[in-house]
Parts: C-alpha cells; structure tokens; sequence
C-alpha cells in the first residue's frame, strides 16, 4: 500500500488542538508557535528566549533545513501565548525556549509523542508535526495569501516545494469552479 498524503487540519481542529493543552503553558506555547511559524519540529525544539523579539514582533529561525536561517512575523497570538510562558522558564537569551521536565531543551522525539498524543486525543490519530507545517501553509492559502509569501515563510527555495504543503478546502475548491461561466 502506497504512503499517505499529507494532509492539514482544520481550524477546528487546531484550535481543540491548542485546548487540549490548556493544562500545560510549555505544550500550548508549543504547539502555538508550530501553529503560528510553521516551523519545522527541530526549529521549534532549537529555538532559543533570544530568538523572540516582542519589541520587533519577529521570530528568528536560526537553525532551519539546510543550515538556513529565516526571519518569520510574530503573530499578535503567538505573542500574548509566548509572553506569560516566558515567565515560567529561565529567561536568558541563549537559553531554550521549551525545556523538558528533567531540565534540558525539549527533543524532536518528546515533540512529535506530544502531538501525537494530543492528535489520538482531539480524535485525529494521524496527527504529527509535519500536519502542523502543512496546516500553516494551508490556512495561509485560505486566507489568499500569494504563494511567493508562503514559500517564503516556509523557507523554500523552489515554489515546486511549497505547492506541495498546499491543501485548499473543498470549500475553496467549490468557490473556484462556481466562478466559471461558459
């Protein structure tokens, strides 16, 4: 059998997503800032207090696939998320954004047994970080942003590649073929 298509979730889905975790400040700051930068798992676990700048709103990828960097927008959100986090943490600027519970910075694979924890619980079992990036990219799409910006956001270098992160609705496929007119 053939591998699955990636796939988004919806925004009800992402946002029982962010209440599943209501009980946690790290895990809704997490998933938060997957949600809101499309970042990559291990961009997340390598982001650093220093690489949040509330006063520039922006959000420093420093460590992204390729050795890339990319400066992303802070979603006014992710900002009012991230701020009273931060008084949870040690707050230096070279020191983790998300830390585990034994105290050292949060591993990709305590991510991804997060999300898909979180995924069995609000009922999609498929669930995994990479559907968090796509679920970004595809929310940008239904808010018609223009595919040069989400490439960018993305941090892609070929437009071939962000295509694929793209998942209209079949909401927004309807409206497409109800403009025509023969």
């Amino acid at each position: 059998m053939g591998r699955r298509l990636r796939t988004s979730i919806s925004v009800e889905q992402a946002r029982r997503l962010l209440a599943a975790t209501e009980d946690s400040p790290r895990d809704y700051a997490l998933i938060a800032t997957l949600l809101y930068t499309g970042a990559r798992c291990n961009e997340a676990t390598s982001l650093n207090v220093g690489d949040i700048d509330f006063r520039q709103q922006t959000v420093f990828i420093r460590k992204a696939k390729g050795g890339k960097q990319r400066l992303l927008s802070l979603h006014p959100q992710l900002a009012a998320t991230l701020e009273p986090y931060l008084s949870t943490i040690p707050a230096f600027p070279d020191s983790a954004l998300f830390w585990s519970r034994n105290g050292r910075r949060l591993s990709n694979r305590q991510v991804r047994r997060l999300v898909s924890a979180l995924g069995r619980r609000i009922g999609v079992p498929w669930l995994d970080t990479h559907t968090l990036r796509h679920t970004f990219a595809s929310q940008l799409l239904e808010v018609s942003v223009d595919l040069k910006t989400i490439q960018q956001l993305l941090g892609h270098a070929s437009l071939g590649t962000t295509e694929i992160y793209l998942h209209p609705t079949m909401e927004r496929l309807r409206e497409a073929v109800e403009r025509l007119e023969f």
